[in-house]
Parts: C-alpha cells; sequence; structure tokens
C-alpha cells in the first residue's frame, strides 16, 4: 500500500511540474499530462524543463521548414487553409511533439547510466 500511495504522489508531483512549464505555452488539445507523466518516471524537475523545451523546439523547426518551402513554392500558392492552419504562426504543442522528446531524453539516459534500466526477472 504504501509503494502504491507513493507512486502516486510522485506522479501527481510530475504532472504539477509539467502544468508549471507549460502553463505560458500554446498546448494542443490531444495533449494528456496524467499520461505523459506516468512515462517521465525518474526524471527531474530539469529533465522536465528540457523535455518541454525540446517539445517547442520541434514546433519552431516544423514552422522554419514551413516558411522555407513556402517561400520555395510562392509563385505556385495552392495552399488550402485547412492544410495550413498554423502557416503563418507557430502551432501549439503537440502530444507527438512531447513524446518524441520523451523518448529521445530515455535514451539518452539510458546510454548515459542515469536512468535506472526496468528490472526483469529471469525466474
Amino acid at each position: 500500500m504504501y509503494r502504491r500511495n507513493l507512486f502516486y504522489i510522485i506522479h501527481q508531483i510530475l504532472l504539477q511540474i509539467l502544468q508549471l512549464i507549460l502553463q505560458n505555452e500554446p498546448v494542443s488539445s490531444d495533449v494528456n499530462l496524467s499520461n505523459l507523466s506516468k512515462s517521465t518516471d525518474g526524471f527531474s524537475g530539469s529533465d522536465l524543463h528540457e523535455l518541454c523545451r525540446n517539445a517547442s523546439v520541434y514546433r519552431v523547426r516544423d514552422y522554419m521548414r514551413n516558411v522555407h518551402d513556402g517561400e520555395a513554392s510562392s509563385s505556385v500558392n495552392v495552399m488550402n487553409d485547412s492544410e495550413d492552419e498554423f502557416h503563418d504562426a507557430l502551432r501549439p504543442i503537440t502530444m507527438d511533439d512531447l513524446v518524441t522528446s520523451v523518448n529521445k531524453m530515455k535514451e539518452s539516459k539510458m546510454h548515459c547510466g542515469s536512468l535506472p534500466l526496468p528490472r526483469i526477472d529471469l525466474d
């Protein structure tokens, strides 16, 4: 029972940290911070801040790619409004951005040994 309560408390703290970090950022409606907090076990507050920063960078990269592609095809200009809803502005951070960032950070943390590997029972 103690372990379950501790697990619950840790994930509530991670959830609150994520909410605090993302409170002033545009976040898509598909983002589920509760599920995200469950996948960040072993992350520090600094790790969560870096995770959100990386997710934000993904949307900036997409914007720059769209602007660059827009300049290259400005003479054609056959874009629909539905296809390029966020063509002139940064899109919100999506769950895909956050999950990609979590996966990359987990991979990095495992390589440097700061994230424990899951325990596997061999019996």
